[in-house]
């Protein structure tokens, strides 16, 4: 039973995180905010997510960032 609510919650976290790349390619103004949610649960994943996930809250967290993508999801909704 424990491995089956283990098995769904990973698969649950691999949902958001495909979501949320899919969000960011397509430039949707909700997808950086789900990101940067993934990029703090992915840092519990030693090695590796540790690592993206840093790299992904330095990338999305400052205020430039938030402005530069904000420009982008009004770039791709008008054109």
């Amino acid at each position: 039973m424990i491995f089956m609510v283990l098995g769904m919650l990973v698969l649950a976290k691999a949902a958001l995180e495909l979501f949320a790349g899919w969000g960011l390619l397509k430039h949707a103004p909700w997808a950086r905010i789900l990101t940067i949610v993934a990029a703090f649960l992915g840092l519990l994943n030693i090695p590796f997510g540790t690592a993206l996930g840093i790299y992904s809250l330095w990338v999305l967290l400052p205020a430039q960032s938030e402005r530069d993508y904000a420009q982008f999801a009004q770039n791709a909704i008008a054109g």
